[in-house]
């Protein structure tokens, strides 16, 4: 016990210094250096920050918290060289209501001015990345936002502090963004992933939950003396509260890898069997709180808690034999008075073996056999939407009862009826949709799942995404006259008229262990096919060229390449990913494109599509 609370006070007196260096006045708006800041960009700032469409919210719990507007960060780095890199900036924004990714690139002028213009629908609070530094802002919608930022900072080929310390904001939202640096906790890095790793659950549980009360005592003393107005107080106290419960969620993880959590322990022989009484802080969450979304961490929040143990129903897909075969086919044919001679019988039983089991019929089989099917066409295209509609409902009754058991599970935790409740309903949806094949009736699953939403504001962001994925083609054509086309074309310029699939990387997260042996045999598959090339793209920023170099060795990769980290971001916004693995395939006319490529499906895509084949 007294060791973890020397561990807290340490982070707890890493808070204070934050606090007191900006008691010390190192970025308050009144010392920054105006003489270095151009007359014609204070014009331009100026001009920006009186551009707003909203008044500032004075608490978070108001109707206005959801209201669409856009919203503009404008900035200027001083004493900027564009001729020693960084033209552009990058921020990963994702919709964390349906999970979608929407990354933009941030193009810094010559003159050093920068914009980032987003369409809002609630608070955000989030940061941007240029080169290596991370810098954080809040905003709300149609507010606008001056940040000033120093070339001497930026410049550094390695990160200075987490977030970027060194700014200056402007703006009706100046002040509560420079309390939000200066105050905000420091979780030393992966700390809490750490304690993960060798800590028993009651102990790790322990040591979360004290760590949130001292932090959030700390935060109520700095608004307690004036130090920090309310919504500052909010924000910081969520900040806290999503990252210590988000840790507690994350403990026992599905998703864990041997790198992490539950893998990690098993290698260091803990026992992490969880308590009964594990979870019962869910029941603490404030999941009624409209504040909660404003945070970045809400996104990884929220999957833990949508995946968390106890959330999860007890019943178990029950699968319906509804597969072709002989016995059900001609079963069919009766039911449709059809009389079948003995030969036809027999003829339905060879049609019926698996691919796999299959002789070399003879020419007069064959014959027949096409003959056959033929003759009952109709019945049997009949007999395979029947197939189809017997698993579709199937599904349905699954679905429906998967919920209503996980509604009375939340019910039970007391967590049902609340806005992120809904939310993780929402966020199914975005599943739903892309999973084709499994949910051929979308409109009915988004009709089931919102019949319980009461949020206005949700039905509609469901509304608006169920019609622009119904509306989003499988494939199409790259953007004319954009500067990221024109960048992706000069790559793939070499292997015009192969297909190409693409995958952009990351040397330090990419699959391991059997993972990564699969994928590499599978590739191996269509090594000496002359139709298809595998072209692995990385940023020259993501790790050094001695691991760039080991990983690809180690990967078995044939074409990799490192772009500049601004060609690298204006590839994330061409593809909408903020993944460090994603995957694209280009046709051979080297314009048409499989955005989100499904490398899972591949053999069967390539034969189906382009009669490509991999070698057995």
């Amino acid at each position: 016990m007294k060791k973890i609370l020397s561990v807290l006070l340490v982070a707890l007196t890493t808070l204070v210094c934050n606090a007191n260096n900006h008691k010390k006045g190192c970025n308050t708006l009144e010392e920054i250096n105006d003489a270095q800041i151009p007359e014609a960009v204070k014009k331009w700032l100026k001009s920006e920050l009186s551009n707003t469409t909203t008044t500032v919210l004075e608490n978070f719990e108001t109707p206005a918290f959801f209201t669409k507007r856009k919203s503009k960060i404008i900035g200027y780095i001083k004493g900027y060289d564009q001729t020693l890199g960084a033209k552009t900036g990058v921020f990963y924004y994702t919709n964390q209501l349906t999970r979608e990714n929407k990354p933009r690139v941030i193009e810094i002028h010559e003159d050093g001015r920068f914009e980032l213009e987003l369409p809002l629908e609630y608070p955000m609070q989030n940061f941007f990345r240029i080169k290596s530094q991370v810098i954080t802002f809040y905003l709300e919608p149609g507010q606008n936002l001056s940040v000033i930022l120093n070339w001497d900072d930026i410049k550094q080929p390695r990160r200075i502090s987490y977030p970027l310390k060194n700014v200056a904001y402007q703006g009706p939202l100046g002040n509560i963004n420079t309390n939000l640096l200066h105050y905000k906790p420091n979780y030393n890095g992966g700390d809490f992933q750490e304690k993960e790793a060798i800590m028993e659950p009651v102990a790790f549980k322990e040591y979360i939950l004290q760590f949130k009360t001292n932090a959030l005592d700390k935060v109520k003393a700095y608004e307690q003396s004036g130090e920090i107005d309310k919504k500052t107080s909010e924000l910081l106290k969520n900040d806290i509260i999503l990252e210590t419960y988000y840790s507690l969620l994350d403990y026992y993880s599905p998703t864990h890898t041997p790198r992490y959590g539950q893998g990690k322990r098993k290698a260091n022989n803990i026992d992490d069997t969880l308590p009964e009484d594990y979870y019962n802080f869910i029941k603490d969450l404030p999941l009624h709180k409209q504040s909660i979304l404003v945070n970045q961490n809400f996104a990884g929040f929220i999957n833990r808690l949508e995946y968390a143990q106890p959330l999860q129903p007890k019943s178990k897909y029950e699968r319906v034999s509804t597969g072709l075969n002989t016995s059900s086919f001609v079963e069919f044919l009766e039911s449709k008075n059809v009389e079948l001679s003995t030969e036809e019988e027999e003829l339905i039983k060879i049609a019926f073996i698996p691919t796999k089991d299959r002789k070399t019929f003879s020419k007069e089989l064959t014959s027949k056999i096409s003959a056959f099917n033929k003759k009952y066409e109709s019945l049997r295209k009949e007999y395979l939407n029947s197939i189809k509609d017997k698993k579709e409902f199937a599904r349905k009754k699954h679905f429906t009862n998967k919920w209503k058991e996980q509604d009375s599970i939340a019910a039970s935790l007391g967590i049902k009826n609340n806005l992120i409740y809904e939310i993780i309903k929402t966020r199914t949806l975005k599943f739903i949709m892309e999973a084709d094949g499994l949910y051929n009736d979308k409109a009915w699953y988004w009709s089931e799942l919102k019949k319980d939403i009461k949020s206005p504001h949700l039905i509609q962001l469901g509304d608006d995404l169920f019609k622009n994925e119904l509306a989003k083609p499988e494939f199409y054509e790259l953007p004319d006259n954009e500067l990221e086309t024109a960048i992706f074309k000069k790559i793939i310029a070499p292997y015009k008229g192969k297909i190409v699939v693409v995958q952009f990387w990351n040397p330090h997260s990419y699959y391991q262990g059997e993972s990564l042996e699969r994928m590499k045999k599978r590739r191996n598959s269509f090594k000496n096919n002359d139709d298809i090339v595998f072209l692995n793209i990385t940023n020259e920023s993501n790790s050094s060229i001695e691991k760039y170099n080991s990983s690809v060795k180690e990967n078995g990769f044939e074409n990799s390449i490192r772009i500049p980290q601004d060609d690298y971001n204006y590839m994330r916004q061409l593809f909408k990913f903020n993944a460090s693995v994603h995957d694209v395939l280009v046709k051979q006319d080297g314009e048409t494109v499989y955005n989100d490529f499904e490398t899972w499906n591949m053999e069967y895509f390539l034969s189906k599509e382009f009669n490509v084949k991999p070698e057995n």
